[in-house]
């Protein structure tokens, strides 16, 4: 999954807790993308079976696509503290996070985070 995939379906994650289907035109301005670019993005997401999506509707999650972002989160908030200050500047910890998942299979993931001191079942 790409950093500009996951960065997608934790923002649908977000935007659906408000709503259950997300428009590509709200993940266009909260994403600050283009349509199309969201459209790309959507698609690629749909083939992985983590979102639903008529042509025209909205995205909502799959089980699948939940119990990811979920994952995500979870990792997200385990690997903040460890960036916040000592990596990079407090403003830019969620989006190096999001960078260093994006990158990390899940073995070298279960590696990465023994390394960091957290518990292999992030």
């Amino acid at each position: 999954m790409t950093c500009s995939q996951l960065c997608c379906l934790m923002e649908i994650k977000h935007l659906s807790e408000k709503t259950p289907g997300v428009a590509s035109v709200s993940l266009s301005k909260s994403l600050k993308l283009s349509k199309p670019s969201v459209h790309r993005l959507l698609r690629g997401l749909k083939d992985m079976g983590l979102i639903e999506k008529e042509y025209y509707g909205e995205a909502s999650l799959t089980s699948e696509g939940n119990a990811l972002a979920e994952k995500m989160n979870r990792r997200i908030d385990a690997l903040i503290p460890k960036l916040d200050g000592a990596i990079v500047k407090h403003e830019h910890a969620y989006n190096a996070a999001l960078v260093l998942l994006s990158g990390l299979e899940e073995e070298k993931f279960c590696c990465f985070s023994e390394y960091i001191g957290e518990e292999r079942t992030l």
